[in-house]
């Protein structure tokens, strides 16, 4: 099985603002929630991009837009060089079978009346109409690819287990050789032993198959561990960005440090430094002016509360927003 190629996804100004309605569905909105609002980007043909930061910075979102979830407000999604939000028909049918996902609850997101042979093997139906017979052998394929017998391709989700489920997951998203998997928060939900089989299993599947990957997770040992550059957002914009080992051994933003320092230690008795928050994650319907961290950052300064940073490239590759640099 071999996947089709691509130049890669390129994310430039992507900007969305979810509209807040306080009386009738149909009226003018009171305020905008600015979820996402103007990142830029790129996954290249067979590496991991990780987008890493609190709940509610917009990872999710961004995620969603890729995916065609959602509509943009505004920016440019391109994947093949074409814009993914300009292509209709049989060209979005192509992109769909191109940019696959696997979502953190499997289980949510199957059937539960179908086969795992069945789950595997629907999108081969919808999208090229393949006959029965050749749908059921590949999908006894693709669960062995991911690691499964299989004898198991008459069971029901039901009667199998998280990290199993997952694994089916990824076959399904398989099925139609991708050329990206969108992983949103996929080994979030399973035990720490089954995590890291389920990380090896798609490490080993993008040195085979040379899939490339867009993580969504909040664990920052999966990221490295997964990860060939990073990408930091706070209040729907960049804060850093970069070769994911470069972030992680030296930090360049306040927040980027904060997380890093609130992540569990690599060996037992080692101690945290670094930057500690406080404070709360300021509404995305009114961020701060100026840059959006100044308002939780200890090292914030006059400059900070009024003009907004830009991204400025200090190492090979390692982009930042801040006034320090």
């Amino acid at each position: 099985m071999t996947l089709n190629g691509a130049p890669g996804l390129q994310v430039t100004q992507l900007v969305k603002h979810f509209p807040v309605r306080r009386g009738l569905p149909w009226a003018r909105p009171d305020a905008y929630v600015r979820a996402v609002d103007g990142i830029s980007f790129e996954v290249k043909r067979h590496e991991t991009v990780s987008l890493v930061g609190e709940s509610g910075c917009g990872k999710t979102t961004t995620a969603r837009l890729i995916l065609r979830l959602e509509k943009p407000t505004s920016g440019h999604i391109r994947f093949d060089d074409r814009d993914i939000n300009m292509v209709r028909g049989s060209d979005l049918r192509g992109y769909r079978a191109s940019v696959q996902a696997v979502f953190q609850d499997p289980g949510s997101s199957m059937n539960p009346r179908m086969r795992a042979k069945d789950i595997i093997s629907e999108p081969l139906l919808i999208n090229q109409g393949m006959p029965r017979r050749q749908r059921e052998t590949l999908a006894a394929e693709l669960l062995e690819t991911v690691g499964l017998d299989r004898s198991l391709r008459n069971d029901y989700p039901h009667e199998f287990s998280g990290g199993m489920r997952q694994r089916l997951a990824v076959a399904r998203a398989l099925s139609l050789s991708p050329s990206l998997i969108v992983l949103d928060e996929p080994v979030s939900a399973l035990d720490v032993s089954i995590r890291a089989q389920i990380m090896n299993l798609l490490k080993d599947l993008q040195e085979r198959l040379g899939v490339a990957y867009l993580l969504v997770a909040h664990d920052l040992a999966t990221v490295r561990y997964l990860s060939h550059r990073l990408v930091v957002m706070y209040l729907g914009e960049i804060a850093e960005a970069g070769p994911s080992e470069a972030i992680f051994t030296k930090p360049l933003h306040p927040y980027t440090q904060a997380l890093i320092a609130a992540a569990l230690p690599a060996r037992p008795g080692e101690r945290s430094t670094g930057v500690i928050l406080s404070g709360d994650l300021p509404s995305p319907t009114n961020p701060p002016p100026g840059c959006r961290f100044h308002t939780r950052c200890p090292m914030a300064f006059e400059r900070c509360r009024e003009e907004k940073p830009v991204m400025r490239e200090l190492a090979p590759g390692q982009r930042v927003s801040c006034h320090l640099y």
